[in-house]
């Protein structure tokens, strides 16, 4: 199972079975869940993929860590054959500093960032050569939310993203990283 932040979507890739490559009558189940397990909704599709439409639903996967997992369903000769629940595919958002940078003075900008609820801590990515090349990390506290980026020079175009992590049943997952997480700084 694959997220998709940009368009708020889950997408999977089917097996490959007699079924799924000579019927086009398969139905696909997803469920999400809480990273705590409470259920907090399920969607059935024809598609191998399924967009999420509620907004309430779209905040709290913007703000939160939860989990996923999919399973087909096909009806033949009026028998319901149902297939296995996927592995459940763990989600932390990236999180947003889009649009969230402010010039402090000539040539040290601040990146702000909203928290992501349990992040144990965060990294930031910086890239001095507009995203091409090296980019340097450097582990931050959870309670932080910005970062001072200093010497931009005149001409430089910098990029930056914060990758939060949450510690999950005993282990750390990181967050996902997409083009919308990049926030660009132009001298």
């Amino acid at each position: 199972v694959a997220y998709n932040r940009l368009q708020y979507s889950f997408s999977w890739t089917p097996c490959k079975t007699d079924y799924s490559s000579r019927h086009s009558g398969l139905k696909w189940k997803v469920e999400i869940y809480s990273l705590d397990g409470k259920k907090l909704g399920t969607a059935s599709t024809s598609d191998i993929y399924c967009d999420i439409k509620s907004n309430k639903m779209r905040e709290y996967l913007s703000k939160n860590g939860y989990k996923v997992r999919v399973r087909a369903s096909y009806l033949h000769d009026n028998m319901l054959l149902t297939g296995q629940w996927s592995d459940f595919k763990i989600v932390i958002p990236a999180a947003n500093v889009s649009n969230s940078f402010y010039k402090i003075k000539g040539t040290t900008y601040k990146v702000k960032w909203d928290p992501i609820k349990n992040a144990s801590y965060y990294y930031i990515y910086v890239n001095r050569n507009n995203g091409k090349g090296k980019w340097n990390s450097l582990k931050l506290n959870n309670k932080q939310t910005s970062y001072v980026i200093k010497n931009i020079k005149k001409g430089q175009t910098v990029k930056a993203y914060v990758v939060p992590v949450v510690k999950v049943n005993g282990k750390y997952v990181k967050g996902t990283m997409n083009e919308l997480a990049v926030t660009t700084i132009i001298k």
